[in-house]
């Protein structure tokens, strides 16, 4: 795990498009009782992961029979009742063995369980070989087993509504690379590339991206093990194996230039038909480090540049680095983090782009934010999160008047067309009747798969909803760092209680909130419960959503 804590708990919340506080309600502490075992209770909780109904994360247990073979356990919330039960955990038999060590625990869009795991001494292969399991209607089914988990474990994806995964197996020796699903899938060192020599063959998979059964991956092929080796796209879009980009090809839209890295791929299902986006870099005649950098779209016609290093990004300034973790939904639109070239001051953006509409910057260093962070400005910008319905959360350092080391960090969402505050270190929350402080807040901006989103897209009434770890400074020197995990969702200013409407109700659970002294009904966020906080949220709920 990656934090070491003493509670843990779960909590949602709101921050409206302008500056609402947010709403928060406890679902989980480290202190209680883990659902479904005696004894035994939360230590320590790992980062949320929304499942298409509920939440889902890994937990650290301590009590009655817990032991480092078996304290480690994922539960998840089926039906949104914010009631958790455990799901999985070491120790637990299977018909191949018992569990003995967790990892790449993941989950389905209809709440099934994909994971990898060693076994313990008994019905197993060899020691250290790595198995990949699938939950289906009778139990776990054995997916793959691999000689080494550590080539396994990162290249599981979970499986969707119809039971399909993928997986890559790169053990180191022998050279047996295979790209395996359970729906007809399977690329090893034998098969034909289209597309390529006749003796080039498959020698490393990277992790595939999977939707809708098409799988999409990154591999590097050569004719032997001490060939050079070139990395490339391939997909099975419409049905079989194709091959997109490699290093070495043409590069697209570009003269005189070459394909010199390609990135991973990520399947999008346009209206105008389904097409991989990748990160690149070029190189060739008036190629520099000023405009290598590529986002390309393959398909099955070809391949063409969306966006370049070097092209005008604003009226007085172009492209500079683009980030290689690109935000991606299923329609196509993009966002991610490049740096911005011109002017007397260096700059970091948040581009966003969808299908052939140009490209827009929502966000700078040195933007001016309002609402709730009002006066201060975006000092450093971090890697965005972009939900299926174009939804963009941002993690930045802020500066400005008041801010110091210890409430620099703010987690921003974009939603109607304006930002708002989702999450800042330094502010107070209510824990289990105890005021707690948020010291830092995770939030995972790394790419997610099916079942394992940290954003829940807006509705018609209400903004996203997101998953984030909170860690509380401690209350003394002897009390160690808490943690907690949250899930925040954005709405109206006027809706108190993130019910999707605006009325009496709200009213009523802010003041009831403000007369007990807690934290929610510090409407305004600025630490302090005051008539401040009344004046603020009577104007947000005239003003009506």
């Amino acid at each position: 795990m990656a934090h070491s804590t003493t509670c843990t708990l779960v909590l949602a919340g709101l921050c409206a498009a302008t500056s609402a506080s947010p709403s928060i309600r406890i679902i989980a502490t480290s202190s209680q009782p883990a659902p479904g075992l005696t004894g035994v209770t939360f230590v320590d909780i790992g980062d949320p992961r929304f499942t298409p109904t509920g939440l889902g994360f890994m937990a650290r247990l301590a009590g009655t029979g817990v032991t480092t073979a078996n304290d480690y356990a994922m539960f998840s919330d089926l039906n949104g009742s914010g009631i958790f039960t455990l799901r999985l955990r070491e120790s637990q038999a299977l018909p191949e063995g018992t569990i003995g060590g967790l990892s790449s625990v993941q989950i389905s869009s209809d709440n099934k369980l994909a994971f990898t795991a060693t076994l313990l001494p008994g019905n197993r292969p060899a020691q250290g070989t790595g198995f990949a399991f699938a939950e289906s209607p009778t139990g776990f089914t054995l997916l793959a087993a691999d000689t080494n988990l550590d080539w396994l474990a990162p290249s599981l994806l979970p499986i969707d509504p119809s039971g399909r995964s993928a997986w890559a197996q790169n053990p180191i020796f022998p050279d047996e690379p295979r790209l395996v699903s359970n729906f007809g899938t399977s690329f090893d060192n034998t098969t034909l590339i289209p597309g390529l020599a006749a003796d080039q063959r498959f020698r490393v998979f990277r992790t595939p991206h999977q939707r809708d059964g098409m799988v999409a991956f990154k591999a590097s092929v050569a004719p032997d093990t001490t060939s050079a080796r070139r990395w490339g796209n391939f997909s099975t879009i419409g049905g079989f194996l194709r091959t997109h980009l490699v290093a070495g090809d043409a590069a697209p839209d570009i003269a005189d230039a070459t394909i010199a890295e390609i990135g991973d791929p990520t399947i999008i299902t346009p209206m105008t038909g389904t097409a991989l986006l990748a990160w690149g870099r070029v190189q060739g005649t008036n190629i520099t480090s000023a405009n290598d950098g590529v986002i390309v779209i393959q398909d099955v016609d070809g391949a063409g540049v969306v966006l370049r290093e070097g092209d005008a990004a604003t009226a007085d300034r172009t492209f500079g680095s683009f980030s290689r973790q690109l935000a991606v939904n299923a329609a196509g639109a993009i966002a991610f983090r490049t740096s911005l070239i011109g002017g007397s001051t260096p700059e970091t953006a948040i581009v966003y782009k969808l299908g052939g509409l140009s490209h827009r910057i929502f966000l700078r260093t040195g933007d001016a934010l309002s609402g709730t962070l009002s006066g201060l400005t975006v000092a450093q910008i971090g890697e965005p999160i972009l939900s299926d319905r174009g939804d963009l959360v941002v993690p930045v350092r802020l500066a400005g008047p008041g801010v110091t080391s210890s409430n620099n960090s703010a987690l921003l969402v974009r939603w109607n067309g304006a930002w708002s505050c989702a999450m800042r270190s330094g502010w107070n929350v209510d824990s289990a009747g105890a005021t707690r402080v948020v010291n830092t807040f995770v939030f995972d901006s790394g790419a997610s798969d099916s079942g394992l989103v940290q954003v829940r897209p807006s509705t018609q009434t209400l903004g996203p909803t997101l998953a984030v770890k909170l860690n509380f400074r401690p209350t003394s020197s002897t009390v160690p760092v808490v943690s907690a995990i949250s899930t925040i969702t954005i709405t109206c200013p006027a809706d108190f209680n993130a019910d999707g409407i605006g009325d009496f109700f709200d009213y009523l659970d802010f003041v009831s909130d403000f007369a007990a002294n807690r934290w929610a009904g510090d409407f305004n966020r600025d630490n302090v419960i005051d008539f401040f906080d009344y004046l603020d949220f009577v104007d947000a709920f005239s003003a009506g959503c």
